[in-house]
């Protein structure tokens, strides 16, 4: 690819004579002028100055900004446009180059912001993305697991540097001892990772992705076992009375609780997290808000009379109804 520049000639094609620095300094009248070889400097109605060069390139005439004056001096545009003569010379397309170059640019800022962000600060920053659309539970819970298992290994790792052998060594200590932990913890690293890709502040594939991937270097027997649910051995339905009547003997908070499982049929997290102002005994319902619930969908329960009466004979310690956010324990020991 070859091009050319025209040099400078007036109307009757007879060379004029060059710019000086003072004569640049001093236009004002807006208007075109020549410096010669194609470069010239273009004065706009508002007094702003440019520098253009004029070449052709495979036939056909083209333009290209080289800077602002008094940003780019008369001396540096000849020495730009010269440059980019000798590039055409070698057949190289200087706005081609030129693009290519400011890409480079973009890229090399983009490491140097992706360096500042490490991974933990990202992973604060996911959660805070959407932690709002999680239950508490699950939005407390979410970053404790990877303050546990994998900030010591790569929270003080850009993205841009968590490659696979990085992410083995948060997994492979757990895999076979904590394989469903260590499952939800390659799940989240990949979900920071990928946020991360999008926020272009990493290239690549996924280091953390399972199908195609993690799954050739941890066992796949050991994440198919641990995602099997062991069910407790239901009670019998003629044993509840039974049941109940020890948990009635013990006025404690495990117990109380293991009653309003009973009797709502509500789950765990429901009880462990209920707070006073939930309940409305005289209108017999507890209402549990949208932020408590894994749908983000409000929920009333409709309370028959010996919930009510349970709920009375409770002791009020604070906000909370009884359990505080504590675990549940089914029954009280004989």
């Amino acid at each position: 690819m070859g091009g050319q520049v025209g040099g400078q000639r007036d109307s009757k094609g007879k060379s004029m004579s060059k710019l000086n620095p003072k004569q640049v300094e001093n236009l004002t009248e807006p208007g075109t002028y020549e410096d010669g070889d194609g470069l010239r400097l273009v004065v706009k109605p508002t007094g702003r100055k440019s520098w253009l060069l004029r070449f052709q390139l495979a036939g056909r005439r083209r333009e290209m900004g080289l800077g602002s004056f008094p940003e780019v001096s008369l001396k540096k545009a000849r020495q730009a446009a010269s440059a980019k003569r000798s590039q055409l010379n070698d057949g190289i397309d200087p706005l081609a180059a030129r693009d290519v170059e400011r890409a480079a640019q973009r890229e090399a800022q983009r490491a140097s912001e992706a360096k500042q962000l490490k991974f933990e600060t990202l992973a604060t920053q996911y959660r805070d993305a959407h932690g709002a659309a999680w239950s508490e539970k699950w939005r407390k819970g979410w970053l404790r697991k990877l303050e546990l298992y994998a900030f010591d290994h790569i929270g003080k790792l850009s993205a841009e540097d968590i490659g696979t052998p990085e992410v083995l060594k948060v997994l492979q200590p757990i895999w076979a001892t904590k394989t469903r932990t260590a499952d939800e913890v390659r799940g989240q690293i990949e979900q920071v990772l990928d946020a991360a890709k999008t926020r272009n502040l990493r290239q690549g594939e996924n280091p953390a992705r399972w199908r195609g991937h993690l799954d050739n270097l941890l066992s796949r027997s050991e994440k198919r076992k641990a995602r099997k649910r062991e069910h407790f051995e239901a009670l019998r339905w003629q044993e509840v009375p039974e049941l109940m009547m020890k948990l009635r003997a013990n006025s404690t908070p495990p117990s109380w609780a293991a009653q309003l499982l009973i009797m709502t049929s509500a789950r765990a997290h429901m009880v462990r997290f209920a707070r006073w102002d939930e309940f409305d005994l005289e209108a017999k319902t507890w209402s549990l808000p949208d932020e408590r619930m894994k749908m983000r969908v409000a929920f009333v329960i409709p309370l028959a009379e010996e919930v009510v009466k349970l709920v009375k004979s409770i002791p009020s310690y604070g906000d909370f109804w009884c359990m505080g956010g504590i675990e549940v324990v089914a029954y009280p020991a004989d």
